[in-house]
């Protein structure tokens, strides 16, 4: 019975496989030209998506080197394309506008409602761009603040959202699955360790220490270490919500010894927006972002001001 179900299954497999399409000469021309522009992509902000792990099982799909049905190829199909836009995108991106961050004259109040006083110094953006795009789209708003004093670094979000979802989570729970604010906080370039923190509109929040990898896609996190004296403040309504944050300079790469942020100093970050909807996930940045926030080529500079 047991080689009768084996022989079975062995034909069955065979037969699929049989039925299964050869790749067509345009999978396998898709794939000689995502080869071809992965050298050009070196050293671009491109190159963060050139690293993705799963890009050596598209090409060999593509190119008929594993077995796969037709609806795996069909999907290696789709995310070639989506790949190669990103890449061709790479040489030309623009260089991320440098940000001269004014300082606080008094710390604002985190309590998840800007005050126009406590933010008039501040740093502001109005509205975003889809992750691999440089449209600025105004809808939904989004106002991003940020400012910093000798104790902290302050960001505040005011996001426009009818729609939002946020369930209540344990800290570092994937937040990022849900409506949320992130910042991807790089103070020493030369030293690719930083934080990403992402805080939701019920103020759930994601705290992960990563190490960039220098080969491959993404960062090594750990989550398990949590920003402290960190400080959140979140409020809703019916139409969006607002989050406030204080992260404090001494959790930070390069001032965790004591020492002191000064004018001149130049950090990186990126900020970031997740929009969820429930037919639709939806990413924006504050500056045009290549691939994703982890992308550390295309964070922005942040220089601080007196």
């Amino acid at each position: 019975m047991m080689r009768t179900l084996a022989a079975l299954l062995l034909a069955c497999f065979l037969a699929a496989a049989l039925h299964a399409e050869e790749p067509a000469e345009a999978d396998r021309s898709l794939a000689t030209e995502l080869e071809s522009w992965l050298p050009k992509v070196v050293n671009t902000p491109a190159q963060e998506q050139s690293q993705w792990d799963g890009l050596s099982h598209v090409l060999r799909a593509l190119k008929g080197e594993t077995q796969v049905s037709d609806g795996e190829r069909a999907n290696a199909r789709t995310t070639g394309r989506t790949i190669l836009a990103v890449l061709k995108q790479g040489p030309t991106w623009p260089v991320p506008a440098p940000i001269r961050l004014p300082r606080a004259a008094r710390p604002p109040v985190i309590d998840g409602q800007v005050n126009e006083a406590e933010w008039r110094r501040a740093y502001v953006a109005r509205g975003q761009y889809a992750f691999n795009s440089t449209n600025l789209v105004e809808r939904p708003r989004t106002t991003w603040y940020a400012t910093w004093d000798e104790q902290n670094l302050y960001f505040a979000f005011v996001c426009e959202d009818s729609d939002i979802i946020a369930p209540p989570l344990e800290r570092d729970a994937p937040v990022f699955n849900y409506d949320c604010v992130e910042m991807f906080l790089l103070t020493e370039p030369r030293h690719p360790v930083y934080w990403e923190l992402v805080i939701s509109p019920a103020g759930a929040i994601y705290d992960g220490f990563n190490l960039k990898k220098t080969r491959g896609w993404g960062a090594d996190a750990r989550p398990e270490l949590n920003i402290a004296g960190l400080k959140v403040g979140h409020t809703q309504s019916a139409t969006g919500y607002c989050v406030e944050v204080a992260v404090p300079f001494r959790e930070l790469p390069g001032y965790t010894r004591g020492n002191r942020p000064r004018p001149g100093d130049t950090l990186h970050w990126m900020l970031v927006r997740l929009d969820k909807n429930r037919d639709r996930f939806t990413p924006y940045a504050f500056q045009p972002l290549l691939n994703w926030g982890h992308n550390l080529a295309n964070h922005a500079p942040v220089i601080l001001q007196r």
